[in-house]
């Protein structure tokens, strides 16, 4: 049994909930405060890796998974992050006439 694949217990699927609702609740009050521009952003965008790293990590069992899967979950985020790059830099780089 030495290629068992491990599962969360009941408890940990739970605490991740509690996390993923707390978050939902600091995004949530967050959209009301008066913060301007940049500090939303940034905590918009910290609370949303905060909640893709609780669902990758524990939902989807990542965590528990050999270091090929990890690689693969990785280069996915990084094919991402490339073509977020890409498509902000042309619609930056673009003169807007309103």
């Amino acid at each position: 049994m030495a290629n068992q694949i491990r599962r969360p217990q009941r408890r940990t699927l739970f605490l991740v909930y509690i996390g993923l609702i707390a978050l939902l609740i600091l995004t949530a009050v967050g959209a009301y405060v008066p913060m301007g521009g940049t500090p939303y952003v940034l905590l918009a965008f910290g609370v949303s890796a905060a909640k893709t790293a609780l669902i990758a990590f524990f939902f989807m069992e990542i965590h528990y998974h050999n270091g090929i899967t990890r690689i693969f979950a990785g280069a996915g985020l990084v094919w991402l992050a490339l073509l977020f790059v890409l498509t902000f830099s042309d619609y930056l780089t673009r003169h807007w006439r309103f």
